[in-house]
């Protein structure tokens, strides 16, 4: 899990280099701190929502385990099963954000470090959000 201190890693050395925790503060690190407060919090709340779910899936931190069908199964927990800091299943908006972070961070890892099991968003259907309806004035 990324650590509370936003500016610092958890304790990481060479020999986890094959974990998604350690992709994931290193992500962090690099494309995340800098940018505004919120966007620090949301981001990190999205990795480490991803991380619980890996891990409780498969009972592995190992990230070469990460494939498409796991992260179909992370978007239909959210859909469905998740709930918010409110208690609250998750807006299809929400959602769709959190798999935007997942989806960035899964290309940059995919770039860095090739997965052996080959890009885990391949063949992956990310909800859309439908834009509203202009309920304007008419003229």
């Amino acid at each position: 899990m990324l650590d509370n201190k936003a500016t610092q890693l958890t304790s990481i050395t060479s020999n986890h280099k094959g974990l998604l925790e350690y992709w994931a503060n290193f992500y962090f690190q690099i494309h995340v701190l800098g940018s505004p407060t919120a966007t620090i919090e949301a981001k990190k709340r999205d990795l480490n929502l991803f991380i619980n779910f890996f891990q409780a899936s498969l009972n592995s931190e190992i990230i070469d385990l990460w494939t498409p069908s796991i992260t179909k199964a992370f978007q239909g927990y959210l859909l469905y099963e998740a709930k918010n800091s409110l208690n609250k299943p998750y807006k299809a908006t929400s959602v769709s954000r959190i798999m935007a972070t997942l989806k960035h961070f899964a290309r940059w890892v995919h770039k860095e470090k090739p997965f052996v099991t080959g890009y885990p968003f391949q063949g992956v259907r990310i909800i859309e959000i439908e834009e509203p309806r202009w309920n304007g004035l008419s003229d």
